[in-house]
């Protein structure tokens, strides 16, 4: 909790406003929240669903929430079946999403699914090592791997619905509204 503590400390002292909790926040900003950002962070929650319940009531009525966490579909997982998932599904994780279940989260939180995008973080270099070595290599680059060829894999990747990162852009659902009054 300290790491979260010194960020919350260096926004602050940059004149942000910044709170432990979207409830903290509930009382100064509550229906006025045009845009809201987690990333890599639902899947440390207890309760990913409580979580983006809590913060739907910050939006505005046309906010939008980009949620951001590990894709549970990482091409390393058929490339390494016996080495990625134990690397993968570490005790700091309690909950791993695919974009099927991010969006069923996310429905069942009040959201509209607005778009699911990937990001694949790492160049061709990592995957590479992770073949030759069993481990990630991280942005370290190989010899011969140029940025050409990273752009390449990270976009088939990311076409694929490969790539390491999800993303999600979220919006209250009318629906939702309607059938809770």
């Amino acid at each position: 909790m300290e790491s979260y503590d010194a960020f919350r400390a260096g926004l602050t002292a940059r004149g942000y406003r910044a709170y432990p909790y979207s409830s903290d926040a509930m009382s100064e900003w509550a229906g006025s929240v045009d845009l809201a950002f987690s990333i890599q962070v639902i899947e440390h929650t207890s309760d990913p669903r409580a979580f983006l319940e809590e913060i739907r009531p910050l939006l505005a009525p046309d906010g939008k929430l980009v949620i951001s966490t590990p894709n549970r579909r990482d091409i390393l997982f058929d490339l390494l079946p016996e080495d990625f998932p134990s690397f993968f599904y570490r005790v700091v994780h309690r909950w791993y999403f695919d974009a099927a279940s991010l969006a069923y989260c996310a429905r069942m939180a009040g959201y509209r699914v607005v778009k699911m995008n990937y990001v694949h973080r790492y160049g061709m270099a990592n995957t590479l090592r992770w073949l030759r070595d069993r481990r990630p290599g991280g942005h370290d680059r190989l010899p011969g791997i140029e940025a050409l060829a990273d752009t390449f894999w990270g976009g088939y990747l990311e076409q694929s619905g490969r790539a390491d990162c999800l993303y999600a852009v979220l919006e209250p659902s009318a629906e939702l509204e309607w059938t809770c009054r």
